[in-house]
C-alpha cells in the first residue's frame, strides 16, 4: 500500500513504489492520499489495513510520518513502513518513540554519530559538538556538503569567478563517494542529477540511540531504490564533498573524544554504497 501527500512530491514517491514493485512482479494493493497540513490519518490507515497490506510506502515528511505510523499502532496494525529521504531523520524516533519500530527510510547520507565506525566521521562529529554544543544531525551533513561543494567549484573556477564560469566548472565536475556515505557525484551540461541511487536503513528497537540500520529484504530494497530514484529526478543534486581535497578541514578540535580508526583512514567505512561500487 501507499499513503502519499497530494502533490508532486507525493506522486513521485508513489510512482517510485510502483516501479520498484514492478521489478518483482507486484503491484500496490491500495493507494491513498492526504492534503498538505493534514493531522488526522485514521481513515487512510483504516483503508490500507482493510486492504490487507503488510508494507506501506510513505510519501510523507516528518509530522505526517509520525501521525500515520502512530495511528497504525493505535489501531493494532503492526506492519512495516518505508519512507523517502524526506523522512530520514533522527527526529522520527526521538519524537515517535517505540511506535516507530519497523520504520525504514531511504537516504543519501548517513547520520554522523559521535562514536561512528569511521574515524573521519567520528572526529568530524565530535568537533561539531565541541563547537555547537549539540550532536550533529543529518541536516548538519547536508549543510556541510552544500558549502563544501560550493568551495570546491569556486576554487577550481579560479579568480575569474562569474556565474557562467562557475556553471562551466560544475558541468565538468565529478566527486567521489564522501565520508558521510554519499554516492559518487558527476555533473554534465545535460545531467544535473549527481546520483540517482539511495540506500535503505531502518529503525530497530534494540538501537534506540543509533536507529537507522541497513536491511536486506528484497521487496523493501527494490521499492526503496525506486522511491528515491524518482524523487531525486525532480531535484538537482547539489550536495557533495570531494573526499580527496581536505584543504579546508580542521583536524585539530581540542577536547574531542578519541575515535578509533576502523576505516583505514578512508572515511567511508559506513557507506551504504560500498556494495554497489
Amino acid at each position: 500500500c501507499t499513503l502519499y501527500q497530494d502533490d508532486d512530491f507525493g506522486a513521485e514517491v508513489m510512482r517510485g513504489a510502483e516501479a520498484g514493485l514492478k521489478d518483482i512482479n507486484m503491484v500496490l494493493a491500495e493507494k491513498t492520499t492526504y492534503k498538505t497540513g493534514a493531522t488526522d490519518f485514521s481513515s487512510q490507515v483504516a483503508k490500507m489495513k482493510d486492504a490487507g497490506c503488510d508494507l506501506v510506502v510513505l510519501g510523507t515528511i516528518i509530522r505526517e510520518t509520525l501521525g500515520t505510523i502512530g495511528t497504525a499502532r493505535k489501531l493494532g496494525w503492526n506492519v512495516e513502513f518505508i519512507g523517502s529521504s524526506a523522512s530520514y531523520t533522527e527526529l522520527i524516533h526521538k519524537l515517535g518513540g517505540p511506535a516507530m519500530n519497523g520504520f525504514y527510510s531511504t537516504n543519501t547520507d548517513n547520520v554522523p554519530y559521535l562514536d561512528d565506525a569511521s574515524k573521519t566521521v567520528c572526529d568530524w562529529a565530535n568537533r561539531y559538538k565541541d563547537r555547537y554544543k549539540e550532536d550533529p544531525a543529518v541536516f548538519s551533513v547536508y549543510g556541510y556538503q552544500v558549502i563544501d561543494l560550493f568551495i570546491q567549484i569556486a576554487t577550481r573556477t579560479g579568480a575569474n569567478l562569474t556565474t557562467d564560469n562557475f556553471i562551466n566548472t560544475l558541468d565538468k565536475f565529478t566527486s567521489p563517494r564522501d565520508m558521510f556515505g554519499a554516492d559518487t557525484m558527476s555533473f554534465t551540461k545535460s545531467k544535473h542529477l549527481g546520483s540517482n541511487r539511495a540506500a535503505k536503513l531502518g529503525f530497530e528497537p534494540r538501537h534506540v540511540e543509533r536507529p537507522f540500520r541497513a536491511g536486506d529484504h528484497q521487496r523493501r530494497h527494490r521499492v526503496a531504490e525506486h522511491v528515491d530514484r524518482h524523487e531525486h529526478r525532480r531535484q538537482e543534486a547539489m550536495h557533495s564533498q570531494d573526499q580527496g581535497d581536505a584543504r579546508h578541514r580542521d583536524r585539530s578540535g581540542a577536547g574531542q573524544r578519541r575515535c578509533e580508526d576502523n576505516d583505514g583512514g578512508t572515511g567511508d567505512a559506513g557507506s551504504p554504497f560500498r556494495r554497489n561500487q
